[in-house]
């Protein structure tokens, strides 16, 4: 039934897609620098981030600036992402109360507006990889895999926040402290090794990082994939996906009346 409901969707890859990019193009409607403002919030982040923990702070760590910028790119996209997923529904009020469509298109036309930012957050990441040491190997294709898996995680969490916010709006500030906490719990910009093993199930059960992790496993360090732990974050990452589907579906026949 899900299967089938997905293939559905697919007679609207014109509309989502159109949704999608009216969405990014408006965010810079009237901007003068455009869509390099998407750029500077994470390159601020970065520098900020860099300066204290690689100057003040003496921290150590192979490709610090590498490690530091992959994870604001995908911590930022997940935040971003998961915040606009939630309020999309209600955001295109007018579409849902006068047209019959599937509202999980909007879901997924919101995750493609974010993922044109990403795309072009992460061009910039592979610019200061490019100047780096570290050359491409074959395993890099894996970050397919962590982009499906990541993109599965946002879209899961996005439809489970915005199944109840149009009935409880106080989600959108929870979810909001909650993302900045997230920030400090997820290893954005320090290690896991840093912490006692005692507190390292903390991390293994955050699918963000695990994510991050493998992400910089694959392409700074090489270490020994360890496909067990892809296949664990990738099975987090579906289970949220059904749980957030599942009560999106529930409750998608009231969004119109609870506007």
């Amino acid at each position: 039934m899900l299967i089938k409901r997905i293939k559905n969707i697919g007679q609207y890859n014109q509309m989502i897609l159109i949704i999608a990019l009216l969405d990014f193009k408006s965010r810079y409607k009237n901007s003068i620098l455009g869509y390099l403002w998407s750029l500077l919030l994470p390159l601020s982040q970065f520098a900020v981030l860099l300066f204290v923990f690689s100057q003040l702070m003496r921290f150590e760590q192979k490709h610090y600036s590498l490690y530091l910028l992959l994870g604001i790119v995908i911590w930022n996209h997940f935040a971003e992402s998961t915040i606009q997923g939630m309020q999309i529904i209600l955001s295109k009020q007018h579409l849902v109360q006068k047209i019959y469509f599937p509202k999980i298109t909007l879901i997924i036309a919101s995750l493609l507006n974010t993922t044109f930012t990403f795309m072009l957050n992460i061009g910039i990441f592979f610019i200061f990889l490019f100047y780096s040491d570290i050359s491409v190997n074959i395993y890099w294709i894996l970050l397919i895999f962590e982009f499906i898996n990541l993109s599965i995680l946002i879209m899961g969490i996005s439809m489970l926040l915005s199944a109840y916010f149009l009935k409880f709006r106080d989600i959108g500030h929870i979810w909001s402290i909650f993302t900045q906490i997230g920030f400090w719990l997820t290893p954005v910009f320090y290690l896991v090794s840093m912490f006692p093993a005692n507190l390292h199930w903390i991390f293994t059960i955050n699918p963000m990082a695990r994510i991050i992790s493998e992400s910089r496993n694959i392409i700074l360090y090489r270490n020994p994939i360890d496909f067990t732990e892809i296949l664990i974050s990738f099975s987090i990452s579906t289970i949220i996906f059904i749980i957030g589907y599942l009560l999106f579906k529930k409750n998608e026949g009231n969004f119109a009346e609870e506007f």
